[in-house]
């Protein structure tokens, strides 16, 4: 199997559906820098992902916001697209 650099691997997830939020993105896919990974995907690509603010509260008490994103059908197709001509 061919290694995958983390764009790749971000990339493919949104494209399958997926919501990526930073609560995940370190158990996923090993990265720290979501919102910069999010930024090369929309510069490369073109296109411009949905966000939804995701409220909550830590074993603390404490209230956070991150910040989860996710791909329109539209930009699902426009990236197959550049895929498919890639490879």
């Amino acid at each position: 199997m061919k290694a995958k650099t983390q764009i790749q691997a971000i990339t493919e997830a949104l494209v399958n559906g997926e919501k990526i939020s930073a609560l995940t993105a370190f158990k996923e896919f090993g990265t720290l820098r979501l919102g910069g990974q999010v930024f090369c995907i929309q510069k490369k690509y073109g296109i411009k992902l949905k966000r939804k603010d995701i409220k909550g509260k830590t074993r603390y008490k404490t209230t956070f916001v991150c910040t989860e994103y996710s791909m329109s059908r539209n930009d699902v197709r426009l990236v197959k697209k550049h895929l498919k001509a890639v490879s």
